[in-house]
C-alpha cells in the first residue's frame, strides 16, 4: 500500500492520534483499524508522529501484533525525541540571561501548553521571537555562550545578498542545537507580518519542569499555528504533525478559549479570512463540535482545495530543488547585477555545502549532482522570466 497517497489512511491516523489517553478507548479505536495499523505506523514515522502514536497504542494488545521492525522504529523515534529535546532544554538557562523580552514559539511553547511530556513532541530547533531592536544584543549574548551565526545561503555572495533581504530572521548554532531568532512572523500571502512586539504584549509565563517559559497566550498561539500550517503547505514542506498540533491544541483549549480575543487578534493582524477558513474546514472535517464559533466563511485562497490535495498526496516533505526562500529572495532583488550574482552563487555552491545539504559523503557523487542542480535551477529561472 502506498500510504502517502491514501487520504483515508491519513485521516484515520490523525483520528487515532486525537483519541483520548484512556486505555479502553484507544484499544477500541486501534482494534477497529487493525488492517491499517501497519501502514499508519509507517506514515506516522515519516511525519514525525511516531512517538505520539507509540504513546497511544503501546499498552494495547494491538501493539504487540506489530512486526518487530515497526515496533523498534516507533520506540526509536520516541527515544530520539527525548534525547534531542533534552539537548534543547539544556540551553534554556542561556535564554534567562538574555535580559531582553522574548517569547518561545512552536514546539518549545507547545510542550507546556499542550503535550506536557518531552517524548511526545519532536523539536529540531528552538524558535523564539523578540523585537528587531533586540537582535544585536541577543545574538551577541548567544555568541558569548558558544553559538555561532549560521550562513543562511550557499557561499559568501549568496549569504550577503540574502542577509540584505531577510533582515527579520537569524539562525544560530552550537553543536546540534539550532536557534531560530525571529523579529516577526510573516504572513507572506499578503506580505503582512505579526511583529515580535505583539507576541511579547500577549504572552504568559508557564512552568515546564524546572523551567519557566514565556509563551504566547492560547488565542495568539492558535493563530500562529494556523499561519504556520498555511505557510508550510504553500511552500510544499508541510507535515501531518503541523495539522495534529492544531487539532490537539483545539481539543485541549477550545472550551476555555476567548474566541472574541482570538477574532480581535485576527482582525488586528489581517489574518481573519485565513484563520476562519482553516477553523471552519477543520471543525467540519474532524467533527470538532464545541465552543469553536461557526464563522460561515469561504476558505481564503482555496484552502479547502489545498487541504484535500495535501491529504491525497500525503507528505510534501521532500528536499525542494528550488526552496521557497530562494524564490522570495530572487523576486525581491532589484538590479540585474544582483540577480546574476545570486544565480551564480546558487548554481555553484561550495563542495562542503553540497555534501552537507544533500547528505552525500562521496566527493565524486557530489560532483555528479551539480549538473542536476544546475539544470533544475536554470529551468526555474527561465520560467520565472516568462
Amino acid at each position: 500500500m502506498n500510504s502517502e497517497a491514501d487520504p483515508y489512511l491519513s485521516k484515520q491516523l490523525i483520528r487515532l492520534l486525537l483519541s483520548d489517553h484512556n486505555h479502553e478507548a484507544a484499544s477500541d479505536t486501534s482494534a477497529s483499524l487493525f488492517g491499517d495499523l501497519y501502514a499508519m505506523a509507517e506514515l506516522s514515522i515519516k511525519h514525525g508522529l511516531g512517538s505520539l502514536l507509540y504513546s497511544r497504542i503501546k499498552d494495547d494488545d494491538i501493539y504487540k501484533k506489530l512486526n518487530p521492525t515497526l515496533k523498534n522504529a516507533l520506540k526509536s523515534q520516541t527515544l530520539t525525541t527525548i534525547a534531542s529535546n533534552e539537548k534543547l532544554f539544556a540551553v534554556i538557562p542561556v535564554f534567562h540571561g538574555l535580559q531582553q523580552p522574548f517569547v518561545f514559539l512552536k514546539g518549545m511553547a507547545l510542550l507546556p501548553m499542550l503535550y506536557k511530556e518531552a517524548s511526545l513532541r519532536p523539536m529540531s530547533d528552538i524558535d523564539i521571537i523578540s523585537k528587531f531592536d533586540s537582535f544585536p544584543l541577543i545574538v551577541n549574548r548567544l555568541k558569548k555562550d558558544g553559538f555561532r551565526e549560521m550562513r543562511i545561503r550557499e557561499g559568501k555572495i549568496a549569504s550577503e545578498i540574502a542577509s540584505s533581504i531577510v533582515e527579520d530572521w537569524k539562525t544560530l548554532r552550537k553543536g546540534s542545537v539550532v536557534i531560530d531568532l525571529h523579529s516577526r512572523i510573516s504572513f507572506k500571502q499578503k506580505r503582512r507580518f505579526i511583529e515580535g512586539d505583539y507576541f511579547i504584549q500577549h504572552s504568559m509565563k508557564l512552568r515546564y519542569g524546572k523551567h519557566i517559559l514565556p509563551c504566547p497566550e492560547p488565542e495568539l498561539m492558535l493563530l500562529h499555528l494556523l499561519i504556520h500550517l498555511d505557510k508550510h503547505l504553500k511552500e510544499g514542506v508541510a507535515r501531518y504533525s503541523n495539522l495534529v498540533d492544531i487539532l490537539l491544541f483545539l481539543k485541549e483549549h477550545k472550551d476555555s478559549m476567548d474566541w472574541g480575543l482570538f477574532k480581535t487578534h485576527c482582525e488586528k493582524t489581517d489574518t481573519f479570512e485565513l484563520a476562519a477558513g482553516w477553523l471552519t474546514l477543520l471543525k467540519n472535517e474532524f467533527e470538532l463540535h464545541s465552543e469553536i464559533p461557526d464563522y460561515h466563511r469561504i476558505p481564503e485562497e482555496n484552502i479547502a482545495f489545498t487541504y484535500l490535495e495535501w491529504m491525497q498526496r500525503g507528505s510534501q516533505r521532500k528536499h525542494a530543488m528550488i526552496p521557497p526562500w530562494e524564490r522570495e529572495i530572487y523576486g525581491a532583488l532589484k538590479t540585474s547585477g544582483q540577480k546574476r550574482k545570486y544565480i551564480f552563487s546558487i548554481l555553484f555552491p561550495s563542495l562542503a555545502y553540497m555534501r552537507s545539504t544533500y547528505g552525500i559523503k562521496s566527493k565524486l557523487l557530489v560532483l555528479l549532482y551539480y549538473p542536476v542542480r544546475i539544470i533544475s535551477r536554470i529551468a526555474f529561472y527561465l520560467r520565472r522570466k516568462r
